[in-house]
């Protein structure tokens, strides 16, 4: 399942938590379901520790601390697991570091292979390029640094209606297939197979409101995020080095001290082809490095996906 949805819940229940960071965060263990209008869907359970360092008395560094998260996550066509490290040296900062390691299996009986395609290589050829392997045969790892900067007007100005919020976020990662070479091209939960082993930038761009007057609806946020192959092909005709946008509208409700969900809505831009459209053929009818890139409109904006991250406190 695509991974900027972990974005949409990172941003969900931070927004929630209600600024200003300095405030104490207690030890957790959450569990979270994630559904989509696509044929995706993913269950996963996070354990955090927060420990205080390099506290102050002032404001700013009052809360500070180091959050360590370890995650399990699970798919109908994957597995992962991960350790993200948060250091929090002042209030309207995040320096953030982490891995992850994750494999997959294939559903073809589905008879909605590009749906089913849990963990696969790209080869020229044969169904659009998937090649099916057998299960767990790789491992997908990353390892990733990032920075994150972040502030609520109502820490400036104080009242119920001035919490208007404003988070970036900037990231880069290395993702890598173990049975992959140079070269060489995969997916991994289905996200369209053009990955290769190599640099990539993540950034987001958060602005959001939390509501004073709503008894549920706490947030609510825009989020544009942006990905960028750092060993893009040069001089390609299928768009490799082209970033990739993704725009969301999220709204964040908390029923009780245990229970929240966001509702997601997505709009990302797409490549748009001479000679391939999704609309109308398969991902395999039009192997990636073959299409085509219109030069007189290479992007559109269009609907992506409705999303529901569902959040229960266990501890």
């Amino acid at each position: 399942m695509p991974g900027k949805l972990f974005w949409s819940f990172f941003v969900s229940v931070s927004l929630a938590a209600a600024f200003p960071l300095w405030a104490e965060i207690e030890d957790s263990t959450e569990l979270s379901l994630t559904v989509s209008s696509r044929p995706e869907a993913q269950l996963a359970v996070t354990q955090a520790w927060t420990f205080p360092v390099f506290q102050g008395d002032g404001f700013l560094t009052s809360g500070n601390n180091l959050q360590t998260a370890l995650f399990y996550n699970v798919s109908p066509v994957s597995m992962n697991a991960g350790l993200d490290l948060t250091l929090t040296p002042i209030a309207f900062a995040q320096i953030k570091a982490g891995g992850s390691v994750g494999t997959g299996w294939n559903c073809t009986f589905l008879d909605i292979a590009p749906a089913a395609w849990g963990l696969n290589k790209q080869e020229e050829g044969g169904e659009g390029g998937l090649v099916s392997g057998e299960p767990f045969e790789a491992a997908i790892w990353a390892v990733y640094g990032g920075a994150v900067l972040q502030f609520d007007i109502g820490a400036v100005i104080p009242g119920d209606w001035t919490h208007v919020l404003f988070q970036t976020y900037h990231q880069i990662n290395y993702r890598a297939n173990t049975l992959a070479g140079s070269g060489d091209s995969w997916s991994h939960e289905n996200d369209g197979g053009e990955n290769r082993n190599g640099f990539n930038y993540y950034g987001n761009y958060v602005l959001g409101y939390q509501m004073p007057a709503s008894p549920v609806l706490k947030t609510i946020a825009l989020m544009a995020e942006m990905e960028l192959k750092l060993y893009a092909e040069k001089d390609n005709d299928f768009g490799d080095e082209l970033p990739y946008w993704l725009f969301s509208g999220i709204a964040n409700f908390e029923l009780n001290s245990w229970f929240s969900f966001a509702a997601i809505t997505q709009l990302s831009l797409e490549r748009n082809f001479t000679n391939w459209d999704p609309r109308l053929h398969k991902d395999g009818d039009v192997f990636y490095k073959n299409r085509k890139l219109s030069q007189d409109k290479p992007l559109s904006l269009g609907f992506y996906r409705f999303a529901a991250i569902l959040s229960f406190k266990l501890r």
